[in-house]
């Protein structure tokens, strides 16, 4: 793993820790109360929790790839001549950002539309998450049509398994196929 040292005095932890706690984090818990969809048992704070964890993802990458995060951009591209040939992303950027991805379903644990448990599938409506306990409602809707011992009749085995004559029918069919009577 690489030592990479900070370019600039500014730019060590403490200053990307104060940009996440002072600049970030309190524009995601006044944003993503109003602007994100909770899915299924989602809340403010664990969204904000989550949030924090995207917003950190996203400062490491933007670190990585040679640019710096910054409080005011505009203080960075005004300043000193060494400071102006680097590529900045203002604090402000990286929260609008973390409530865009927030909004599309994106969590820091995966943003999966092929699973059901999935937040972005959940989001497209293509499944929703019900109580085991709530009662379906094709099942009372095929009660009210068949009459209420259908429940009852359908945990029955069916008649034919139990019956003598259908054991010596299937006997009979497996000689047939084995000799290719049939």
């Amino acid at each position: 793993m690489c030592n990479r040292r900070h370019q600039y005095a500014d730019e060590g932890p403490e200053q990307l820790r104060f940009l996440l706690q002072d600049q970030i984090i309190p524009r995601l818990k006044s944003a993503i109360p109003i602007a994100v969809s909770f899915i299924s048992s989602e809340d403010a704070q664990e969204l904000v929790q989550d949030g924090t964890l995207i917003a950190a993802q996203m400062i490491h990458n933007a670190e990585q790839a040679g640019k710096k995060v910054v409080r005011n951009p505009g203080a960075a591209r005004h300043g000193a001549r060494k400071l102006s040939a680097v590529r900045t992303i203002s604090a402000g950027n990286i929260a609008y950002y973390t409530i865009q991805k927030l909004k599309c379903g994106r969590r820091s644990t995966g943003s999966s539309t092929v699973d059901v448990y999935g937040s972005g599938t959940q989001i497209n409506g293509a499944t929703r998450l019900t109580s085991l306990d709530e009662a379906a409602p094709v099942a009372s809707k095929i009660q009210d049509f068949m009459g209420s011992d259908i429940l009852i009749q359908i945990r029955r085995k069916p008649n034919w398994k139990d019956s003598l004559d259908a054991t010596r029918e299937k006997m009979a069919c497996r000689e047939e196929r084995k000799h290719g009577l049939h």
